[in-house]
């Protein structure tokens, strides 16, 4: 592959790539242009994985077409450097600019707005408000899930959990 600098495309081929870019880039919640020996790329790689965040990398020196895809971002955004980030379809920047998104706490509100991040939800308890014994609870589908760990899981009113190990302990209603 040839760099930047000396490699040169049509307008033609320039906007084409430039579409492709851009329907790969809202297509996606979250999408990294990068280079496989690039440090900076995989800083970016290393703190999204850390977050939880799901992303589309594109490996420009591993495609047939890496060249006109980092002339085609250069053209889109002005920046010509790896990495090139988005999220939620916006450009976002490089590594600096994604550490200092996540260093001013922004960089994770940005990556649920987008959908990469799976929103914490509240626990689902499929009981009833009125407590249950422990042998209701070991008929159910969750008990038995439980009776084959060492622990023993209860719930009550306020869903709140108790742990008893080994000893089946009838709770009452």
């Amino acid at each position: 592959m040839g760099s930047l600098l000396t490699k040169s495309f049509s307008k033609e081929q320039l906007e084409m790539a430039v579409s492709k870019v851009k329907t790969i880039v809202n297509s996606n919640p979250v999408v990294l242009f990068s280079k496989t020996y690039c440090g900076y790329c995989k800083r970016v790689k290393q703190l999204l994985t850390q977050l939880g965040a799901t992303y589309k990398v594109i490996e420009l020196d591993e495609g047939t077409d890496g060249d006109e895809t980092q002339a085609a971002l250069a053209e889109w955004t002005g920046q010509r450097t790896v990495p090139n980030v988005f999220i939620g379809g916006k450009h976002i920047g490089g590594c600096d600019s994604v550490l200092e998104k996540h260093q001013a706490g922004h960089l994770l509100p940005l990556l649920s707005e987008a959908g990469a991040i799976a929103s914490k939800r509240k626990p689902h308890f499929p009981f009833p408000t009125s407590r249950w014994s422990c042998e209701e609870v070991e008929k159910s589908s969750l008990g038995q899930d439980m009776v084959a760990g060492s622990s023993r899981s209860f719930f009550d009113r306020s869903h709140s959990r108790r742990w008893l190990d080994n000893d089946v302990v009838s709770l009452g209603r």
